[in-house]
């Protein structure tokens, strides 16, 4: 019964079991949770039954379930990267002044990040300006909302790639 590592460390242990000897019936390769019952005929077997478990993560700082929002953030900055957009626009009018600025980390590759940035600030522009003209008075969480998701289906379609998104509005 190989006890250590992930499925794949686990799985060369009972290959190692076999080549020496051990019988493929006889070893039981079993998840986090698994139950195994010992019957009073000597036989072993997985129970049915499973202990309910969390996986957490230990990062250094601190601990969590992995579940959680801070761990799914991690792992979408690690797969796709960050794109920070800053709109800054009239508290009057909320129309946008001078440039749409935008940063990415871990998104674009150096040859593409011209190209990519452009498209990203024209359709940014364009999201915002729409959504403003439709709903003038818009709260910005919800305004925040609609760019990050706008954003993130644009981006999806057009270079497949689902960055964490991160729309800021500073009113002047």
């Amino acid at each position: 019964m190989p006890i250590y590592g992930d499925l794949y460390f686990r799985t060369r242990h009972a290959e190692t079991a076999m080549s020496v000897g051990v019988k493929e019936s006889n070893i039981l390769l079993l998840d986090n949770g698994n139950i195994v019952d010992f019957a009073p005929n000597g036989s072993v077997f997985r129970s049915k039954i499973k202990v309910p478990i969390q996986e957490y993560v230990i990062d250094g700082n601190g601990m969590g379930l992995t579940t959680s929002h801070v761990i799914q953030a991690r792992e979408k900055m690690m797969n796709s990267g960050v794109l920070v957009i800053h709109y800054k626009v009239d508290k009057k009018t909320k129309a946008i002044i001078g440039h749409i600025r935008v940063e990415t980390r871990g998104l674009v590759y150096v040859d593409e990040v011209r190209y990519i940035h452009r498209i990203i600030i024209k359709k940014a522009r364009e999201i915002y300006e729409n959504t403003i003209k439709d709903i003038p008075d818009m709260e910005e969480k919800d305004l925040i909302k609609i760019l990050r998701t706008d954003l993130e289906t644009f981006l999806l379609k057009r270079i497949e790639r689902e960055p964490m998104i991160i729309p800021m509005v500073t009113e002047v």
